[in-house]
């Protein structure tokens, strides 16, 4: 243990300078809104709202989004308004969910894209442009083999927010910083698996604790003490050290 009796002024206001500014020098996640979907789909909207149903078991834990594949149609869920504001505002830093696929047959590629089972997929828009993020794809990748790697079980996914749009993101409209400023639509893709028949094939996939968080700094009248201590101690030891050692200075006589 330090002995702090033993040092200077100097050095016990570094030292406390130091700790201040140390314990606000770091900033914590804080939940904007959150759904768990233990007791309904918490608002949360489809394109295919047949196909989207709540689940009170099986989730993580708990309930969940559940999607049920009947049409040829590809299925989003959309967030409801606790979701969406102004992201630079508030500070967001990321949305995450966590996804699995429950259980499929007759996977086949997506004559588009080539893929049977898309990676993780969300995006949001408002009137400054629109985007759509692209994590990894599932257990088993882009074009399973059997026997089919599902279920997965629960993978948390998250997707990254920051002022510069970070890697993974696609800008489809507008400007990115416009579109922070005012998001209206956030959707998550829930359906990621392509099938032959979806009217006789099994199609089965879900989301559960879909998380929108901002990255929230510590009181800045922490830091603004911190350097107060700082340049205290600075002005002390200056003054110390001109006493110590600046040259004797001869007397004016008038």
């Amino acid at each position: 243990m330090l002995d702090v009796s033993s040092l200077t002024l100097c050095g016990r206001l570094a030292i406390l300078a130091g700790a201040v500014c140390g314990a606000a020098g770091g900033a914590h996640a804080t939940i904007i809104a959150e759904s768990t979907f233990d007791s309904s789909l918490d608002g949360w909207t489809s394109n295919t709202p047949a196909q989207v149903s709540f689940s009170a078991s099986g989730g993580n834990p708990g309930g969940y989004a559940r999607f049920v594949d009947a049409t040829a149609d590809t299925t989003d869920i959309f967030a409801p308004p606790e979701f969406l504001g102004n992201y630079a505002a508030l500070g967001v830093q990321s949305i995450s969910y966590d996804f699995q696929i429950f259980a499929e047959t007759n996977i086949i590629p997506d004559a588009t894209t080539g893929f049977g089972v898309n990676p993780y997929a969300l995006g949001i828009s408002g009137p400054g442009g629109s985007a759509y993020w692209e994590g990894p794809f599932p257990p088993g990748g882009a074009n399973p083999s059997l026997p089919y790697p599902y279920p997965t079980g629960w993978i948390s996914v998250n997707a990254p927010i920051a002022a510069s749009m970070p890697p993974g993101w696609t800008l489809q409209s507008g400007s990115w910083s416009a579109l922070l400023d005012d998001v209206t639509t956030m959707g998550i893709l829930i359906e990621l698996v392509t099938n032959q028949d979806p009217a006789t094939d099994t199609d089965i996939e879900g989301v559960d604790n879909v998380v929108l968080s901002a990255a929230v700094p510590e009181p800045s009248t922490i830091v603004l003490l911190g350097a107060g201590l700082i340049g205290l101690g600075w002005l002390r030891c200056r003054n110390l050290a001109h006493r110590r050692f600046s040259p004797t200075l001869p007397r004016m006589h008038a």
